[in-house]
């Protein structure tokens, strides 16, 4: 299943896996679409396992990392506190006790920031998550925003976040229980032939090199959309941003040069095997 903050899929009848693109929307609206969703997903099968996967989330609004955090721990369970420079101001997050025991796994690496820090330090700290993968970034400060006059506002930093064992991760970020690096390995280009190198492709153009060209670039991480022979503007965009970065006149047609060039560039290229998810789901 696909949302605008998370991918989730099952990985088998009692395991269930989710990635979040970040954590949260409308601050206002804290259970209202994004964990509402989560939970909902939860309950619709009968799963013992998660795997929360917030590797790359740089965070977002604090509400929705409560409410995350919420559907996992028990009632009372510190979340986080927000820490002022005057403790009158201080703030503890706790949660509600809707949330059920699960046997709960959390990806990060060094781009997990703010508030997914606040989501894992809050499974970690309560006993309900094992977490894997590299360092978090570090990102632990609360932002508020206050209105000047002429309609200016100025952006400023107000307190800390606090894990629930009172830890202050700004610049320190969070340890992974396991630390994992994910590893490369040449591209299979098995199932890359050579371009005939006879004919220069268009918008509009269509055949089996256009259907090549679009795998070639997916897996260089620049074509998005559907994989089959239409040369379309998502291809044509691809081309141009190939084109761009390699130094060849960007115009967006796969010209002979570009053609001879993007198989050299993949053939010369490594992938990423996720052995952090596989280290993952097997600490399960």
């Amino acid at each position: 299943r696909k949302g605008t903050y998370y991918f989730a899929q099952s990985l088998d009848d009692t395991t269930y896996y989710i990635q979040f693109n970040q954590c949260m929307e409308d601050p206002k609206q804290p259970m209202d679409g994004f964990a509402a969703q989560v939970e909902a997903e939860l309950e619709a099968g009968d799963y013992r396992q998660v795997l929360l996967d917030l590797r790359n989330n740089g965070g977002g609004y604090l509400a929705q990392a409560v409410g995350i955090a919420d559907l996992f721990l028990p009632k009372d369970a510190l979340i986080t506190t927000e820490d002022h420079k005057y403790s009158v101001f201080n703030r503890e997050y706790r949660a509600s006790g809707k949330g059920k025991e699960y046997n709960t796994v959390i990806l990060i690496n060094e781009r997990s920031a703010s508030a997914s820090e606040v989501l894992t330090a809050a499974l970690k700290e309560n006993n309900r998550a094992k977490v894997i993968g590299k360092r978090s970034f570090g990102k632990g400060t609360v932002q508020s925003i206050a209105n000047l006059p002429r309609g200016s506002v100025m952006k400023y930093t107000s307190a800390y976040y606090l894990t629930p064992l009172g830890n202050n991760i700004h610049k320190q970020g969070i340890a992974p229980d396991a630390t994992v690096e994910n590893t490369t390995k040449p591209i299979d280009m098995s199932e890359f032939k050579n371009f005939s190198l006879k004919k220069a492709y268009m918008a509009g153009d269509r055949g089996a090199e256009v259907e090549m060209a679009k795998k070639m670039l997916e897996k260089l991480g620049l074509f998005v959309g559907e994989i089959n022979g239409v040369y379309d503007e998502n291809l044509k965009t691809a081309v141009y941003s190939y084109q761009k970065a390699e130094g060849l006149f960007p115009y967006g047609v796969l010209d002979i040069t570009t053609q001879y060039r993007m198989y050299d560039t993949l053939q010369n290229a490594r992938e990423e095997v996720d052995d952090q998810l596989r280290a993952a789901i097997d600490a399960f």
